[in-house]
């Protein structure tokens, strides 16, 4: 209809011109419908988290019930540190703030943010870039929206996690550490976009292992449900 938002995307034979996607685009998305093929409006995302909050607290009138909520929201897989759509770990000491991703459930990741559990997803498709986050033991949600494009939506997604950050202060009666400067060059300056990063691991090349076999077998963690290690057939001293 005429007030749908268009999304806006950068053409790679343009430069930075951002241009409208027509509404026929977005009905082509076909396949990948599960994970960009909702239209909605914020008044519907704030009737869906109020539907999910109310069922974390096991209210009466819950569309499901919590049990089922946590079987979703709970961790299956650990993130290592990832962050939704911005590699950019929001962390003490770098930060003034921890905002941390724990673990992907299904379909829900879930974290901390100053010692309140949350969990959250966004999306993206065709300048369209969307995230939505609850603090449910607050009665807390936060859906936001934004369009345009830039290479790899990374200037998108830290603009939406910095906005994020400031609304759950304010809604939390704490005092905001993010303002509309740092907003706007969010994560800088906090943390430089123009430095390398340091692996968070240490890499290790031909390592020998005495006794590889010991290690084979089966392994099961609860965010780690399936973990197989093999001994290699041609390189039996390879796992």
């Amino acid at each position: 209809g005429e007030e749908f938002a268009l999304p806006y995307k950068q053409l790679p034979s343009t430069g930075n011109t951002l241009y409208p996607i027509p509404i026929s685009a977005l009905k082509r998305i076909g396949t990948h419908n599960p994970a960009g093929g909702i239209v909605s409006t914020a008044t519907d995302m704030a009737k869906y988290m109020n539907a999910l909050i109310a069922a974390y607290n096991g209210e009466e009138d819950a569309v499901l019930e919590k049990a089922v909520l946590r079987r979703i929201t709970g961790a299956c897989t650990h993130m290592g540190g990832m962050q939704m759509g911005d590699p950019t770990a929001v962390e003490k000491p770098t930060f003034n703030e921890s905002f941390v991703s724990i673990g992907y459930g299904i379909g829900y990741i879930s974290g901390t943010y100053r010692g309140y559990e949350f969990f959250n997803h966004g999306g993206a498709t065709y300048g369209h870039y969307s995230l939505i986050t609850m603090i449910p033991s607050k009665n807390i949600g936060v859906f936001t929206v934004v369009s345009g494009d830039t290479p790899g939506g990374l200037d998108n997604w830290r603009m939406q996690k910095a906005m994020l950050m400031y609304m759950l202060d304010v809604m939390l009666g704490e005092e905001p550490w993010i303002d509309a400067e740092t907003g706007c060059s969010f994560p800088e300056p906090w943390f430089s976009l123009n430095r390398n990063m340091e692996p968070r691991y240490q890499e290790a090349d031909n390592t020998t292992v005495p006794t590889p076999q010991i290690y084979v077998g089966n392994y099961s963690t609860e965010v780690f449900p399936r973990l197989s290690i093999v001994q290699s057939l041609l390189y039996r001293e390879t796992i």
